[in-house]
């Protein structure tokens, strides 16, 4: 048991040194700036309806939501990335998957995708996380209206 303890705390510190690295590439992104950040949050069980999809994003985000979102403001302080516009290319990119495409995961795979070609592929996991990171926080996927 202790075993597994060690085994999870390591993989998570491996894991954000990953994200902190995949974050340190994104200045590389461009963004337009008419782009806007959506501010009213909403919970990722009011925005995905695909099952699988959900449980995954949800899963990220329990463990490793913290974790991103202090490697951000970390490399904002440290004026290596603007939290803001690296969080308008995000939802830039949702803009620009969502129009032709329908399904959930398939844009979901696709934001991952890019990030993860943006970024020297190098890290998926990291990018994966990354982009469930910004689900939680409103940059993808907009409130299902019933």
């Amino acid at each position: 048991e202790n075993l597994t303890v060690a085994r999870d705390a390591i993989s998570r510190y491996t894991l954000e040194k990953q994200i902190e690295e995949v974050l340190r590439e994104v200045h590389l992104m461009d963004v337009t700036d008419d782009t806007r950040i959506k501010i009213e949050p909403v919970k990722v069980e009011k925005k995905i309806t695909e099952k699988r999809l959900k449980e995954r994003v949800l899963f990220d985000v329990r463990q490793l939501y913290e974790g991103v979102n202090s490697a951000l403001y970390r490399l904002s302080g440290e004026n290596k990335l603007n939290v803001d516009k690296f969080a308008k290319s995000i939802t830039r990119m949702y803009e620009d998957a969502s129009e032709p495409l329908t399904s959930q995961s398939v844009i979901y795979n696709l934001l991952v995708e890019t990030l993860f070609d943006k970024t020297g592929r190098k890290y998926r996991e990291a990018c994966e996380i990354i982009i469930s990171y910004f689900v939680q926080r409103c940059e993808v996927f907009d409130e299902i209206t019933e």
